[in-house]
């Protein structure tokens, strides 16, 4: 326990890399056993919101999205050279999430109004809502969003 809240951000990293072992664990050793599933998927929306504090706090945006997507492409490529198929990759979810996050950042600098601003991230959003259609990535277009919606969340309560 920390002085801010109830658990360290440490904390928080390892209770979600702990989930993430008993998620895969089900996947590989004991897929009859819904249970390791869905314990483990609890580990998601923490680690989508270390993506989205990621994108607030980081100095280097580049940076940032390249490493997310260079471990999305690399972790995409080792599944298909282990188990032969082109599994989706939470990596390149979260390069969609980091995309999106900092699109949203550049439109809500613009000088418009906001119906103006909101329906130009709209349209933005539509390419990847159709290429989520297409392609098999993990979480789909919603688990894209999440990331995204915790952002604009923390965006909208510190205005």
């Amino acid at each position: 326990m920390n002085e801010k809240g109830f658990f360290s951000t440490t904390a928080l990293k390892l209770i979600a890399c702990f989930l993430m072992v008993i998620d895969h664990v089900g996947m590989y050793l004991f897929p009859g056993y819904k249970i390791f599933r869905i314990v483990g998927r609890l580990s998601y929306p923490i680690f989508a919101f270390f993506i989205a504090e990621g994108c607030k706090y980081t100095k280097n945006k580049v940076k940032h999205l390249m490493l997310i997507m260079i471990l999305g492409i690399g972790m995409l490529l080792f599944n298909y050279y282990i188990f032969n198929n082109w599994t989706g990759c939470i990596f390149l979810t979260f390069t969609f999430s980091i995309i999106y996050i900092y699109i949203f950042d550049l439109i809500k600098d613009v000088g418009l109004t906001k119906v103006l601003k909101t329906i130009i991230y709209l349209c933005v959003l539509m390419p990847g809502y159709i290429i989520f259609k297409i392609i098999n990535i993990d979480y789909g277009f919603i688990g894209m969003m999440i990331p995204l919606g915790i952002y604009i969340i923390n965006y909208l309560i510190h205005i």
